[in-house]
C-alpha cells in the first residue's frame, strides 16, 4: 500500500492541475506557479544540504540500524518473482540520491490540498488525508526522514504564501488602476460637459 501512495508522486500534481484547470483558470495559474515555486525552494535546499534519505545512510555508512529500501526491494519483488522479468528496472530515470531534504514526496500533497481547498471549498481538504498516507509511506519506507518531511510542509506553506502574496498584489494594483481610471474619466467627462466657457 506504501509502493502505491509513493508511486503516485508524479501523477498527483497532474491530476490535481487538471481538477483546478477544468473548474478555473485562474487558479490553475496559481496553482502552477506555486508548484513551480516550491520546486524551486526545494532545488535550492538539495544544493545547500545534500541529506542522504535513511536507507542509504545504513546501506553506505552504516550510521543507522538496518533499513532497507522497500521500494525497490517492492519492485524486484514484483517483476522478478512475479512476472520473471529480468531488469530491475522498467524505466531507467536517473536521479539525485542526495536529494532527501526537503521531501517533495509530502510537500505537493499539502500545495493540492491548499489549492483544491481554494477551488472546491472543504472537500479540497480530503487531499490532507492523502498526505497523511503520503508522509507516513516516505518515512515507512526509509525514503525520507521526518525532519525532510517537517521541511517539505513548512517550504510547501512558504510557496502558497509567495505566489498568494504576490497575485494579491496585483489584483489590487489592478483594482487601484481601475479606479484611477475610472476618476480620470469622471473628471474628463465633467469638465468637457462644463465647456470651455465656464
Amino acid at each position: 500500500m506504501s509502493w502505491a501512495v509513493y508511486a503516485l508522486h508524479f501523477p498527483e500534481p497532474l491530476i490535481v492541475g487538471f481538477a483546478i484547470w477544468l473548474r478555473t483558470r485562474e487558479g490553475f495559474r496559481r496553482f502552477s506557479m506555486a508548484f513551480l515555486t516550491l520546486a524551486a525552494l526545494a532545488f535550492v535546499g538539495y544544493i545547500v544540504y545534500p541529506a542522504v534519505p535513511p536507507w542509504m545512510a545504513f546501506a553506505k555508512y552504516h550510521a543507522i540500524g538496518p533499513v532497507h529500501k522497500i521500494f525497490s526491494l517492492f519492485n524486484d519483488s514484483v517483476l522478478l518473482g512475479q512476472f520473471g522479468h529480468h531488469y530491475t528496472h522498467v524505466v531507467d530515470v536517473r536521479y539525485n540520491l542526495t536529494a532527501a531534504m526537503p521531501s517533495l514526496h509530502a510537500a505537493f500533497p499539502v500545495l493540492g490540498a491548499l489549492y483544491l481547498r481554494k477551488t472546491f471549498g472543504r472537500w479540497g481538504l480530503l487531499m490532507l488525508g492523502y498526505a497523511a498516507m503520503v508522509w507516513f509511506a516516505v518515512v515507512y519506507m526509509a525514503e525520507h526522514w521526518i525532519i525532510d518531511v517537517a521541511a517539505g510542509v513548512v517550504l510547501t506553506v512558504l510557496a502558497y504564501a509567495l505566489v498568494e502574496g504576490v497575485a494579491a498584489a496585483w489584483a489590487a494594483r489592478a483594482h487601484r488602476r481601475e479606479a484611477t481610471e475610472a476618476v480620470v474619466a469622471a473628471l474628463s467627462a465633467l469638465s468637457h460637459k462644463a465647456g470651455p466657457g465656464r
